[in-house]
């Protein structure tokens, strides 16, 4: 009887160990989203001003040339 609450124990324990791994291991992922989302954001947003500044050259370079 001691062996089998011994196994028992033991297999609920390592259940445990097994769950709070997948426990950090979804915290993790949501903290990796979270940054990624953070980071595909301020990509779009350095693309945004990097068009920005390229349609400003043009109409520099317009004005330029229409001045000379």
């Amino acid at each position: 009887m001691e062996k089998i609450l011994s196994l028992e124990f033991f297999s609920l324990t390592w259940r445990g160990v097994k769950l709070k791994g997948l426990i950090d291991a979804a915290e993790n992922y949501h903290n990796m989203l979270a940054e990624n989302r953070k980071l595909y954001n301020e990509v779009q947003d350095l693309k945004g001003t990097l068009f920005s500044c390229t349609m400003e050259l043009k109409d520099l370079s317009w004005h330029w040339h229409t001045l000379f």
